[in-house]
């Protein structure tokens, strides 16, 4: 797999700014309180070099690349181990609940990396996991979602464990631990970003979103872009797709993204035995139930 790929985002199309001429449609004062509140875009932006969408990426790159070591040096300072059953039962949890309530993907990502940064940084009782990961998702969801799900939803979602007076104040502990800092670029944006730049075969999309939902049972989510690249390349290598035809535009740590490929491989394997060990155990007490009911 090629991963030395630093190349920047070709525009693919070209944007012409049209700018408005004021004319002569300048309103005049009738009185002492009238203000001419007329714009003269063409004077305004005629300095303004015309870029594309595509053409502000870098500039953009750069300061999120910025923000996420400034996050990664925090995140680092205040690490706390996480027990593996824990974050395997309530990251499926989320899972459910972003299914159940049809929200976004992005929702999800900047929630799951909401729940896991306090539970890095700050230790959470079992009996208030429940709320910290709806919490986080409702955090979320306001920011990621165009109609926000109301709290009494996610009242609802957790079988009316906690009441909105909980979530409130638990939403004020999180933005608090977090400084406020919520608005981050997980590695969906940067996974929307690579295949924004070639027409990606349908088993490659899907292949992508299986393992992009497994690298949310990751233990650090700080290091989107290589996290990204990781996902790229393995969906790369499951769907036979040839992984050169996507170019990134922005900077990956190769040795990096070995090791979280290595990691994303083991994470599916554990999920699928996972799920197939609960599929076992259900028909095992099904077939248990229907002897016991043809003994009788």
């Amino acid at each position: 797999m090629d991963l030395s790929i630093l190349d920047h985002i070709q525009p693919l199309f070209n944007l012409e700014f049209v700018s408005r001429s004021s004319g002569s449609d300048q309103s005049e004062p009738s009185d002492d309180y009238s203000f001419d509140y007329s714009i003269n875009l063409e004077d305004d932006f005629k300095n303004c070099p015309s870029k594309t969408p595509f053409e502000y990426v870098p500039h953009a790159i750069v300061n999120i690349s910025k923000h996420r070591q400034e996050i990664r040096e925090n995140y680092n300072q205040h690490f706390h181990e996480i027990k593996k059953d824990i974050k395997v039962i309530i990251v499926d949890w989320c899972i459910r609940v972003y299914l159940e309530m049809s929200l976004s993907k992005e929702t999800l990502f900047l929630g799951i990396y909401i729940l896991n940064t306090i539970l890095r940084i700050k230790s959470v009782k079992r009996c208030h996991l429940q709320l910290v990961a709806a919490t986080s998702l409702w955090i979320a969801s306001k920011i990621e979602e165009a109609s926000t799900p109301t709290l009494s939803d996610f009242v609802t979602v957790c079988g009316n464990n906690y009441s909105t007076r909980e979530f409130y104040a638990c939403e004020k502990c999180i933005l608090r631990y977090m400084n406020y800092d919520i608005a981050i670029a997980t590695h969906q944006f940067y996974i929307d970003l690579a295949l924004g730049t070639f027409d990606a075969s349908e088993s490659y999309k899907m292949s992508v979103e299986i393992i992009s939902l497994v690298s949310l049972f990751l233990d650090d989510l700080t290091d989107s872009p290589n996290i990204a690249s990781a996902i790229l390349s393995l969906a790369a290598s499951i769907s036979h797709e040839n992984d050169s035809i996507w170019k990134l535009s922005f900077p990956i740590n190769e040795p990096s993204v070995m090791i979280l490929v290595s990691q994303l491989s083991d994470n599916f394997k554990e999920q699928l035995a996972f799920k197939n060990s609960i599929i076992s155990k259900k028909f095992k007490t099904m077939n248990d139930s229907i002897c016991r009911n043809n003994a009788i």
